[in-house]
């Protein structure tokens, strides 16, 4: 199963990271300036990482497809890895 990591980057920020089985990135988070705002959005992801609406499916200027979570509020709370394919990044 997945899991959420936490870290605090030379800049001061907290940022989580959610690791699949297999120890690649599924997904990284923008800064937050407390642990405890950091935490929250993972609570976030938790309660509204699985609504189909929360997700913006993307392609980026190289042509890969990534995907964004946003919170209600509409603020993307995290980014996805890069997919080759974009059935990978869709199945992810």
């Amino acid at each position: 199963m997945a899991e959420f990591t936490l870290q605090k980057a030379s800049n001061g920020l907290h940022y989580f990271r959610l690791m699949a089985n297999n120890g690649q990135v599924l997904l990284t988070s923008e800064g937050y300036l407390s642990k405890a705002g950091c935490l929250n959005e993972v609570n976030a992801i938790r309660s509204q990482g699985k609504a189909d609406n929360n997700f913006v499916r993307k392609t980026s200027s190289n042509g890969t497809y990534y995907f964004n979570i946003k919170a209600s509020n509409g603020q993307i709370i995290a980014t996805s890895e890069m997919y080759e394919v974009v059935t990978a990044r869709d199945n992810a």
